[in-house]
């Protein structure tokens, strides 16, 4: 999903005429996923949509003795099967369901619905999609913890819209893209789309925007506290 728009990038570099829009209209895909890849997130809505988690996603913070209801530890500690890290986003979650065996890849399994309990946490900001499923002590089951296709979610993914700073991040990307390809102010190309349809490695963009990137708008992956309350 693109990160900004043609009519935007034309008014940030000033571009007159639609001579170029073909080659900039890939440029922003390119660079689009370029930052998505940086993220390590998506920072474009990607929508409603059911997907599959497999069990050992969760093996780092899940009761490895299996789906029963354990708690071991001080409140502070985690507790066991009670975290899905969703690094990527989600905004909202209309099904959760889980199983206790190997499930399908068609998505044709049998899951039991998780009904109550369900908290989503890990937001890095106001605005911003949650990284974290989580399930209280109210939650009539577990996550489990191995197998394929174990954890179906129905939900929203990814931002609820690109955040304005992302937006101007690659906005400014491409526009200076397309300045180095015209022989304007010298700057390294960003991504040069081929006449095969596919797109040149990207060689280099500003440090300080990616950095910007990485530390305010990757996910947030630390680990989730019994005691933590709102995301």
């Amino acid at each position: 999903m693109d990160l900004t728009t043609l009519a935007d990038v034309k008014a940030q570099g000033n571009i007159p005429d639609a001579s170029d829009d073909a080659w900039l209209a890939l440029a922003i895909t390119s660079v689009s996923s370029i930052l998505e890849t940086e993220a390590n997130r998506w920072l474009a809505p990607r929508g409603a949509m059911t997907r599959y988690f497999d069990g050992p996603l969760v093996r780092t913070l899940g009761d490895m003795a299996g789906s029963a209801s354990r708690y071991s530890g001080p409140a502070w500690q985690p507790q066991w099967g009670r975290v899905l890290p969703v690094y990527d986003g989600v905004t909202a979650v209309t099904y959760l369901g889980v199983a206790d065996a190997d499930q399908p890849d068609d998505g044709s399994g049998a899951y039991t619905q998780i009904t109550r309990g369900i908290h989503l946490r890990g937001a890095v900001q106001d605005g911003w999609p949650f990284t974290r499923i989580e399930l209280d002590a109210t939650a009539p089951r577990l996550f489990p913890t191995a197998g394929y296709n174990t954890i179906r979610v129905t939900g929203s993914w990814g931002p609820a819209a690109v955040f304005p700073r992302v937006k101007e991040i690659a906005t400014i990307a491409v526009v200076r893209a397309w300045r180095a390809r015209n022989g304007g102010d010298g700057a390294p190309d960003i991504a040069v789309p081929r006449p095969d349809g596919g797109v040149a490695i990207l060689r280099r963009i500003a440090p300080a925007e990616l950095d910007e990137l990485v530390r305010n708008f990757g996910p947030d992956t630390r680990l989730a506290f019994a005691s933590v309350g709102a995301g």
